[in-house]
């Protein structure tokens, strides 16, 4: 894989839809570029920032010649527009514990990476982790952490990234609400297999502690789960296999586009 050096930061090809992070002014798609042109993409688009602004991102190039600046200014206008027009989905992930929605949302997007889409994974555990430490599970906080989930995703889905967020969210009308938000660009996917699958799956042991009373309000046991009622895509995954979700998902996703 490729790597790019910009004043001491590395940027590998692959990662070049997600450096969102280092440059704010500027939102370049992973599409429709070869990795040579998505590199000068890169470069020109920070070239065009103002001096400060390079300066307070660690991004300051040697300038170059006045010809040369002008010509990349007009192609990286070109690309940015282009980035700002692109849609980008939600694919909103939803189900019981174990039913296999990480392991789903995972698999689709090492495959759109690999047909030259720019993707990205929002966990709910990850994200309530490092984002909502502040929540509990009450449904309150549930209905808070699927808001956030649904701001961040929603950001990212509207500079052209294909989001897959994999979270139970158990209340419908929460769902119902990011789904408002977000518009046509929203596509809900339930994650489905029986509660007895799903307890067989459990690694971590937490279905029996919920069913031996030491965990309260967990969903399927003591909390409902409230499934979509007409969702774009159901994947059954006590009798499908991966790759026969993996390609319901992308299907649907490159009918959209």
């Amino acid at each position: 894989m490729e790597s790019y050096r910009i004043k001491n930061t590395d940027i590998s090809d692959q990662s070049l839809c997600t450096t969102l992070k280092y440059f704010d002014e500027a939102r370049i798609p992973c599409t429709r570029h070869s990795n040579d042109q998505r590199k000068e993409i890169f470069i020109a688009s920070h070239r065009a920032l103002p001096a400060e602004s390079r300066k307070m991102k660690g991004l300051d190039m040697p300038a170059k010649a006045s010809t040369e600046n002008t010509e990349q200014m007009r192609e990286t206008t070109s690309d940015l527009e282009q980035a700002h027009s692109t849609t980008g989905f939600i694919l909103w992930l939803t189900g019981l514990r174990g039913a296999g929605k990480t392991t789903i949302a995972r698999a689709a997007y090492t495959e759109l990476l690999a047909r030259g889409l720019c993707a990205e994974v929002l966990d709910a555990d990850e994200v309530r982790r490092h984002l909502s430490p502040d929540l509990g599970f009450n449904k309150q906080d549930r209905d808070e952490n699927v808001k956030r989930l649904g701001y961040v995703a929603n950001l990212l889905a509207s500079h052209g990234v294909t989001v897959l967020v994999a979270a139970i969210s158990p209340y419908r009308q929460a769902r119902d609400e990011v789904r408002a938000q977000a518009g046509r660009r929203f596509i809900e996917i339930h994650v489905s297999a029986p509660l007895y699958v799903c307890e067989r799956r459990d690694p971590k042991g937490l279905y029996r502690k919920a069913r031996r009373g030491e965990i309260k309000g967990f969903t399927g046991i003591d909390d409902p789960y409230e499934e979509p009622l007409s969702p774009e895509i159901r994947c059954n995954t006590d009798h499908e296999s991966l790759n026969e979700c993996v390609d319901k998902v992308i299907s649907t996703v490159l009918g959209l586009r």
